[in-house]
């Protein structure tokens, strides 16, 4: 299974991959343009991304990524 994790405190990031890295393949961005970018280029089974990052926001990034036709779950997290 292919994870895409999006949050822009690099601490968090490092905690998710290496949790999780041991039973899925784990991919890392930091804002969301950045992951924009990459699922727009790779398929993934699930995405999970904070709400705010610089950038464009959790939302936005859904909105666009919905809008290029991609169908990948997604949960949103937020630490407000």
């Amino acid at each position: 299974m292919k994870i895409l994790f999006v949050d822009d405190e690099e601490n968090i990031r490092e905690l998710f991959q290496e949790y999780f890295k041991k039973d899925y393949e784990i991919t890392l961005a930091e804002n969301g343009q950045e992951a924009l970018d990459i699922s727009l280029s790779q398929t993934f089974d699930l995405i999970i991304s904070d709400i705010s990052l610089p950038k464009i926001n959790g939302i936005q990034f859904i909105k666009k990524l919905r809008f290029e036709g991609k169908a990948t779950p997604f949960i949103v997290i937020t630490g407000d």
